[in-house]
């Protein structure tokens, strides 16, 4: 009885000399963990790790030479541990806004541990936006940030060359637009687009002309001259 209230006594000490020795760049999330130490399922290595649980928000850029993860275009990209309750805070905060993203847990994924490390990450949570990055969670920087990260993503997608498909329908960027019989702008003029009578896309391409179909009949469309 008495070794068990010694051992108790010392984890509650572990916990109360951790909490003063840690800057408050970090969060221990003390009152959590108090109990996870009292019953033994919580070991200072753990403790110690969970310090790491970053408080202070900082950001900054991933390490030079490193590469974003895949499938993570347009999406935020989150590191978390178990232990960590600002991890439990910025995934509820994106959740509840439905903003697309990615989980990584690096507590029990070495993949995930050695891809947060060669990004940069050094305490969690640590949330990528593309090429930025940001150590630590609260919900005004994060939604400063994912607001910037918005327009990023908006500019890259209208930067993209649109892709058509079959079935699309086709208006002229000027007035009237000719529609040739073949793929050349040396044969014959069968019709002309324009807002009132588009074109639909058949899903070829040759030469750089659009296959349409028309009221007037099947051609051709300067692929440049469409939208």
């Amino acid at each position: 009885m008495f070794k068990s209230s010694k051992r108790t006594s010392n984890r509650y000490l572990l916990v109360v000399t951790l909490s003063l020795f840690f800057t408050p760049s970090y969060s221990i999330d003390l009152f959590d963990i108090v109990g996870e130490v009292a019953s033994g399922r919580m070991d200072a290595k753990k403790i110690i790790r969970a310090a790491k649980s970053i408080a202070k928000v900082s950001t900054g850029s991933v390490k030079k030479g490193a590469s974003t993860p895949e499938d993570s275009e347009g999406k935020v990209v989150l590191y978390t541990a178990d232990y960590c309750g600002y991890c439990r805070q910025a995934m509820a905060h994106v959740e509840s806004k439905g903003i697309p993203h990615i989980q990584k847990d690096i507590e029990f994924d070495s993949d995930n541990n050695a891809e947060f490390k060669s990004l940069g990450g050094n305490g969690v949570p640590f949330i990528l936006m593309g090429e930025k990055s940001m150590s630590g969670f609260s919900n005004a920087s994060f939604d400063r940030m994912y607001a910037q990260f918005k327009k990023e993503v908006k500019a890259i997608e209208k930067s993209k060359p649109k892709v058509y498909v079959a079935g699309d329908v086709l208006i002229g960027k000027l007035a009237k637009v000719s529609v040739y019989i073949k793929a050349s702008k040396t044969s014959k003029i069968i019709t002309k687009i324009t807002s009132d009578a588009p074109g639909v896309y058949m899903g070829e391409e040759s030469n750089g002309f659009f296959s349409v179909t028309t009221d007037a009949g099947d051609g051709w469309v300067d692929k440049l001259l469409i939208k």
